[in-house]
This record gives structure tokens, C-alpha cells and sequence, in this order.
């Protein structure tokens, strides 16, 4: 736990220097929220990548992982470099590209790494079997404990939201 805090700390302390050097930045946005949107753009594809083809696909190993944080790190570090430029495509379509090439970086990587043993993933790969158990046992709870029933308050609320503003 001590090395655990001392880390923590190291990281928080460089992540705020790197945001202190960064935040002049956000001037050369004409409003916050196409910042917001485009610093999304830059960091979330990867990420999203490895949650769903680790979720979806029995093959994702820890080889396809780091193949898709060094496609995707390589990616947004050169969205964010070359921002604006003529030749980049605008960043929405830039999404869609940085999205499909670390899926890529995660088939290629998974594909030259070690295959995971099936027993030790079967419980980790989203199955339409797995979901229909899950709803056999969520149905025996009260609602208010029923994680779906959260998500779709929030659905609602969020679509709300939308709607509203």
C-alpha cells in the first residue's frame, strides 16, 4: 500500500504538470465544449477498443492490448500534432479511423501474443448464455439493486437532457 501511494502520488503530481503546460491549449478553441469533444477524440478510441473487443472477442490477450495502447497512443499523438492541418481529416471522421485502426492493433497484437487459456476467459467474454443467467438471478432482486434498471434511469435521464437542451 505505501508503494502504491507513492506512485499514485508521482503520477498525480506529473498529470498536473502536464495539464498546467497544456491548458493554454484550450485558448485555440473558439468554445470549450469543441475542445472537449476533440480532447475526447484524441484519447477515447483506444480505450474504447480494448473494453469492447476484450468484451466481445475470446481472442483479445495482453499482447493485443499493448498492440492497441502503442496504435492508439501513436494516433493521438499525431491528431494532436497535426490538428488543423489540410491534410487531416476532421476530427469526427478522425474518431471513426483512430477507433477501427486500434481494433486493428488489438486483432494483430492479440494474433502474434499467446492465446489465454479458454477456461481462464470463458467467465470474461460476454455470452448471450451469460446474459440470460445474469437475468434469471437479476429478476430474483429487488429493483433498486438491479444494475440494468440503474442504467436505464440514466438513459432516460440522459435522452432527457438531450432533448432539453
Amino acid at each position: 500500500p505505501k508503494q502504491l501511494m507513492k506512485v499514485g502520488r508521482w503520477v498525480t503530481f506529473i498529470v498536473m504538470i502536464i495539464a498546467t503546460v497544456w491548458a493554454p491549449q484550450i485558448l485555440k478553441f473558439d468554445q470549450l465544449w469543441d475542445y472537449l469533444q476533440q480532447a475526447l477524440s484524441w484519447f477515447c478510441p483506444p480505450i474504447i477498443a480494448l473494453f469492447v473487443m476484450g468484451l466481445f472477442w475470446k481472442g483479445a490477450n495482453k499482447t493485443g492490448a499493448k498492440g492497441t495502447i502503442i496504435v492508439g497512443s501513436i494516433i493521438s499523438v499525431i491528431s494532436i500534432l497535426f490538428n488543423g492541418a489540410d491534410w487531416m481529416p476532421h476530427f469526427l471522421y478522425m474518431t471513426g479511423i483512430h477507433f477501427a485502426l486500434s481494433c486493428l492493433g488489438m486483432y494483430v497484437g492479440s494474433k502474434m501474443g499467446e492465446s489465454s487459456d479458454e477456461s481462464v476467459i470463458r467467465d470474461m467474454v460476454w455470452t448471450p448464455s451469460a446474459y440470460a443467467e445474469e437475468t434469471v438471478l437479476l429478476k430474483q432482486m429487488p429493483i433498486y439493486k438491479n444494475y440494468r434498471f440503474h442504467a436505464l434511469i440514466l438513459l432516460i435521464i440522459t435522452a432527457i437532457i438531450l432533448i432539453v437542451y
